[in-house]
């Protein structure tokens, strides 16, 4: 199983497109935990080793909220493609989302780059960072297009659709809270004016 899942891994370099077809339409359940465990295991021990006296034990609960994010992103992306007229398994997407998200792995490793001088590891880093997360961007892109047999347009706008859709939420969220807010502010005054005013008083 795990020889599988890193010829998978460098399959998606070589062959990306043939390869997340497979991901998203063979069973491969363990091969995709394995490369999860990878990808959560690398992930939050580089960002525990920038806690002071972290405990190890915070690795788990670090790999429980991976757990969860991908759970999520995958429904949120399945309705998404849905909507906009995709016909596919959630379960092949879950399949092929912990492939798409390892480069997250290098990510991670990149702050070692840091040994290097300053002048040339901030744009290195700044580099390399973006090449990974326009890479795993695409093979997002690419699990998208072969489970739910979507256009690359299309695969597009079902990754922004989720995001826009919360950055709508709260932004309707936040008209609704500060109308009640204003609401609340000038209740008080509104009510000292409509008060009956006793002879000789002011206000």
């Amino acid at each position: 199983m795990f020889a599988n899942a890193l010829e998978l891994l460098y399959d998606i370099l070589r062959e990306p497109t043939q390869t997340m077809y497979r991901l998203t339409h063979i069973p491969l359940r363990s091969e995709a935990l394995i490369v999860f465990l990878l990808t959560a295991v690398i992930s939050g021990l580089s960002t525990l080793s920038g806690i002071v006296h972290a405990p190890a034990a915070l690795l788990v609960p670090a790999v429980i909220l991976s757990a969860l994010g991908l759970c999520f992103g995958a429904a949120f992306l399945h309705l998404a493609a849905v909507l906009l007229g995709g016909d596919g398994d959630v379960r092949g997407l879950l399949q092929a989302l912990p492939f798409a998200s390892f480069p997250q792995c290098f990510i991670a490793l990149l702050p070692l780059l840091q040994f290097l001088p300053q002048s040339v590891a901030t744009p290195l880093i700044s580099f390399l960072g973006m090449l990974l997360g326009l890479w795993s961007f695409y093979l997002v892109l690419l699990a998208l297009q072969q489970n739910y047999r979507l256009s690359i347009p299309r695969s597009l706008l079902a990754t922004i659709l989720p995001g826009l859709a919360f950055f709508l939420y709260f932004i309707l969220l936040f008209v609704i809270m500060t109308g009640i807010a204003a609401q609340i502010i000038s209740a008080p005054s509104d009510l000292l004016q409509n008060m009956p005013r006793m002879p000789g008083v002011g206000f």
